[in-house]
């Protein structure tokens, strides 16, 4: 019986190229649920990200040198680069109310994730990741995509739900928005920022199709 080639459309190879390059998809999925109850201020933003970064940056590192270096199995590795993500963890949530007071009230638990979250990705890395370099740069990229998502978001947020960004009055005084301040706002900002990368990656693809003509 032949087969239905027309609702079947070829894959168009330079369609995912830059996009699988630097990971944006899949990150801005990774930051759903710290973007819907994290990111309520830029400053809850900035501070998410400082912790990511204290996190997967010594998880990435760890990973490569006892996988790559010293050869541990996987069964050894993970547990040790958990053990390190949660001491970086901790090591957070002494710093960060010292940089921003009120951030850690609103990330809770939230921050004690990141640990874990780190480890996962770090651990997912190995096939991208042959030199301690890669594995640095790797991590930093991961932090900067994360800071460009729950950024926006966050800017997005305190500007609709206080009238202000990072204490900067921006907005007439009685002009906000209570529901910007809930997570449901934060996913449904997240959803239409998803949507939006969906669309410059196809936007992307027909750009590089007319140039290859």
């Amino acid at each position: 019986r032949p087969q239905n080639t027309a609702a079947v459309l070829p894959k168009d190879p330079h369609e995912d190229a830059f996009f699988a390059r630097s990971g944006i998809v899949a990150i801005t999925a990774f930051a759903g649920p710290f973007a819907a109850v994290g990111a309520t201020t830029l400053k809850n933003s900035a501070a998410m990200t400082l912790a990511l970064l204290m996190t997967l940056l010594p998880a990435s590192l760890l990973r490569f040198c006892l996988r790559e270096k010293a050869g541990l199995p996987r069964w050894i590795e993970v547990p040790l680069c958990t053990l390190s993500s949660m001491a970086m963890a901790c090591l957070a949530s002494v710093l960060l109310p010292r940089l921003f007071p009120l951030a850690l009230d609103s990330l809770g638990l939230y921050l004690f994730l990141f640990a874990s979250y780190s480890v996962v990705a770090a651990v997912f890395s190995e096939k991208k990741v042959r030199t301690a370099q890669g594995a640095a740069g790797w991590a930093m990229q991961f932090v900067l995509l994360f800071a460009l998502v729950t950024g926006i978001v966050g800017f997005v947020r305190e500007l609709l739900a206080y009238g202000q960004v990072w204490g900067i009055s921006l907005l007439p005084s009685g002009f906000t928005l209570e529901g910007a301040k809930m997570p449901f706002f934060g996913l449904i900002l997240l959803g239409l920022l998803i949507g939006l990368l969906r669309y410059f990656r196809s936007l992307y693809a027909v750009l590089h199709r007319r140039r290859a003509r």
